[in-house]
């Protein structure tokens, strides 16, 4: 695909500061050549992958090359199909991401699960550094319907846990 043939260019570019590669077609096959590119974008600030086709899978290879990202403070990932499991991988690096500011996770078919994992992240207790949803951060879960019941009042319960 065309984000497989850009990943070989992207380590080039160690100054760029926004990759908007939303609405591509891309699926985990193109993520995967990607995410390793992107880690040595050090000045990577603002990353849009959204209304692509990416899976939980490819979430998980993502996220293990952001935490290689020093300086990113958004992550759009609208309009995918990361599903519980991405959610959980997006969840599990959040404390590892301290610069994040925004995530958009917005109509990516996230249930109950993907609900839990961000309210167990929430929901642990600050021990010595700052992480980033005691700074702000922003978490966009608009139009997952399968947040429902008892995993939505455990991730409000978490959200507002965190504002006191």
């Amino acid at each position: 695909s065309g984000i497989t043939w850009l990943s070989r260019a992207i380590p080039s570019c160690q100054n760029m500061r926004v990759l908007h590669l939303g609405s591509n077609g891309a699926e985990d096959e193109a993520i995967n050549a990607l995410a390793p590119a992107i880690s040595s974008c050090v000045k990577l600030e603002h990353l849009s992958l959204a209304m692509n086709s990416i899976t939980g899978d490819g979430t998980w290879v993502l996220v293990e090359d952001l935490i290689n990202c020093p300086s990113i403070t958004y992550l759009d990932m609208k309009g995918n199909s990361l599903g519980d499991d991405g959610a959980a991988a997006i969840a599990d690096v959040l404390a590892e991401v301290k610069t994040l500011e925004v995530v958009d996770l917005s109509n990516n078919e996230i249930g109950e699960e993907g609900a839990v994992a961000f309210a167990e992240e929430f929901e642990k207790p600050v021990i010595q550094e700052q992480l980033p949803w005691r700074r702000g951060l922003t978490l966009l879960l608009e139009n997952n319907p399968e947040i429902v019941g008892a995993s939505r009042s455990r991730l409000e319960r978490a959200a507002e846990d965190m504002l006191n």
